[in-house]
């Protein structure tokens, strides 16, 4: 049996023809596999219990099914406090490994409380060949002065299935930095909302991605302005091999009262292969004068004069597009701590440079 979503939906529907309003997709409920998350840690202060506590926070209007499903299904739920004045100098890693077939449900609830800070990651990894399924539900509430920096790395299977899904409320002086990196899994969604409630509050969203196989990305990206000052970045970096596809929403919502509020959203796409396809959804939303916001897409290709250039040094075709995704890899590894690094570098061995290209 499965749950029918139209998930990653867009804000302020389009036309249907272009198929980017939301994305359909199938979950199993079947029972979740037993997986217990390696908690990395060298601070005692951080308060971690197996309970929900940010059930106020939640998804809002079309998301609500997803949301169902995940709170129905979830089989790991994990409540992470951050004191108040609290900073965790080293980053808070859990790391979760799935067998081939396995299915996980996950609910992460993170409060930060006033004035404090910290840097939390969470990995989702298998071996190649998977047809593991995985979502999740990260729930922040960051309080007065607060900031986080939270990371969502996802090295699944290429037949695997998952669904990471990040929703913030932050408070006056707060502070939210997302990355997301969905680089396994033949069908891989992420989404990030972030409400801006707080005076001067600040949210930074980013996803970097590499295209692979027949994988199918799909991002939503949610910024909602509230307060006055408020401030929003959004930006979405990658390329699209083989027959890849990717298609990214990305949503500046700024609400009646958010004066001298500003966001930008940016894209980067790099197309290596005629068969890969790429769709971009800007957007933004406005009910106030006094707010600046801005949106750009650089979506290109490896022109011919620097094919020229490299096959002049003896650089084929094949071997280019591979500088590319050497490139590329060498850059997410620089993002993460040695432990992290060393599973991208392990699934690029495996999947990217075996197999892609």
């Amino acid at each position: 049996m499965y749950t029918a979503l139209n998930a990653n939906k867009l804000p302020v529907l389009t036309w249907n023809r272009f198929n980017v309003n939301s994305k359909e997709l199938h979950l199993s409920n079947e029972p979740d596999s037993a997986v217990t998350p390696k908690i990395i840690t060298d601070n005692d202060a951080i308060k971690i219990n197996d309970n929900r506590t940010l059930d106020d926070i939640v998804f809002s209007g079309s998301d609500k099914k997803t949301e169902a499903y995940i709170l129905k299904n979830a089989s790991v739920t994990k409540s992470i406090i951050i004191p108040k004045n609290s900073t965790l100098a080293t980053p808070l890693i859990f790391d979760l490994t799935l067998q081939p077939t396995d299915k996980l449900t996950g609910i992460f609830d993170i409060s930060l409380e006033e004035n404090s800070s910290a840097n939390i990651m969470i990995s989702v990894s298998s071996l190649a060949q998977s047809t593991a399924q995985y979502a999740d539900l990260i729930r922040v509430h960051a309080a007065n002065g607060a900031s986080l920096k939270l990371t969502c790395l996802q090295l699944l299977g290429s037949s695997a299935v998952s669904f990471n899904n990040i929703v913030s409320r932050l408070e006056n002086d707060a502070k939210i930095s997302i990355l997301q990196i969905p680089l396994g899994a033949g069908t891989a969604l992420a989404s990030a909302t972030a409400d801006l409630r707080g005076y001067h509050s600040s949210a930074s969203i980013r996803s970097d991605y590499i295209g692979h196989l027949e994988q199918d990305i799909d991002l939503n990206y949610v910024v909602r302005h509230y307060g006055k000052k408020t401030l929003s970045d959004i930006k979405m970096t990658g390329l699209l091999s083989d027959a890849s596809r990717k298609t990214a929403r990305g949503t500046i919502d700024f609400h009646r009262g958010c004066k001298g509020s500003s966001g930008n959203e940016s894209e980067n796409v790099l197309l290596l292969s005629e068969k890969a396809r790429n769709k971009s959804v800007p957007l933004i939303l406005c009910d106030e004068d006094d707010v600046a916001g801005t949106h750009g897409a650089a979506i290109g290709t490896l022109d011919e004069d620097r094919f020229f250039y490299l096959k002049s040094r003896g650089i084929d075709e094949k071997a280019a597009r591979q500088l590319f995704l050497d490139s590329a890899v060498s850059r997410l590894k620089n993002l993460l701590p040695e432990i992290l690094a060393a599973k991208i570098d392990n699934y690029s061995k495996e999947v990217l440079f075996n197999e892609s290209v």
